[in-house]
């Protein structure tokens, strides 16, 4: 028996907070490393873009259902209307938490700009001595 339109929507809302839920932890992964500037920080973060790519794929597949929903012209049932009050909640968490470890990153970011200012400063400064030498 082929699934109704607001199962598949419901589906497509549990599989979504199940991919919240899968982000969350791994930003709280990110949360507990001490420094990010740490190569090997980057698995994690590696992971957190894979994970929210699947955030984006999970939206897409809960919007078509929703709009397949809609077109049926049908009241959403109860249950489904708490399913989604309760995913609007997920959804904000899951931005707070984006939005926690962005500051995270700029902390990360700027405390590596100067460093990075240094050693290219440090790297002009051998290739001008190298080129005086040729020059000499």
């Amino acid at each position: 028996m082929p699934k109704s339109a607001e199962q598949e929507l419901a589906e497509a809302i549990r599989h979504q907070t199940n991919v919240f839920s899968a982000s969350i932890e791994i930003i709280n992964r990110i949360h507990d490393q001490e420094n990010l500037e740490d190569p090997s920080s980057m698995k994690t973060i590696t992971q957190l873009q894979r994970s929210l790519e699947q955030v984006t794929s999970a939206q897409s597949r809960v919007t078509e259902a929703r709009q397949r929903t809609e077109k049926t012209g049908q009241k959403l049932s109860p249950m489904l209307i708490r399913e989604l009050e309760q995913h609007e909640v997920s959804m904000r968490h899951l931005l707070e938490k984006i939005a926690s470890v962005e500051q995270r990153f700029e902390a990360a970011r700027s405390a590596l700009i100067p460093q990075l200012d240094d050693e290219t400063r440090r790297q002009n400064m051998r290739t001008a001595y190298q080129q005086s030498l040729r020059t000499v």
